[in-house]
């Protein structure tokens, strides 16, 4: 069960709050 499913889930998660955050500084600009 700590394969891919916690670690994926919780890394994708990050990855897309940077990446959201990353694009909205940017489109603020």
């Amino acid at each position: 069960m700590h394969r891919d499913g916690s670690g994926d889930g919780l890394t994708v998660l990050v990855v897309i709050t940077a990446a959201g955050a990353v694009v909205r500084r940017l489109a603020r600009r």
